[in-house]
């Protein structure tokens, strides 16, 4: 399980996966407190959408298996945060 990195992600903007292929099953739990975890099969087509904030409070993962499984494909789709080139000049508001 993990939580993906946000230090490239613009802030407050959503993760959002979709599932291609076999099923696979997507474990989600929180990081502290109540630790259940979620179980979420992901058929083929379906879309996960995790919100920017879930990545500081929960961890998600997909087990391995030691079976060989059919074929999967994840999309993943984030909004990276804006860089400046080296050098650039900002413009100033209003002008």
């Amino acid at each position: 399980m993990h939580q993906d990195k946000l230090r490239s992600l613009a802030i407050g903007q959503p993760i959002t996966l979709v599932s291609l292929g076999s099923v696979r099953r997507m474990l989600i739990r929180a990081t502290s407190g109540c630790r259940e975890t979620l179980a979420i099969d992901l058929e083929p087509g379906s879309l996960l959408r995790m919100s920017h904030a879930s990545q500081l409070t929960h961890e998600h993962g997909i087990p391995k298996t030691r079976r060989e499984q059919p074929a999967r494909i994840s999309v993943v789709f984030r909004a990276r945060a804006a860089v400046e080139a080296p050098g650039a000049r900002r413009a100033l508001p209003g002008g």
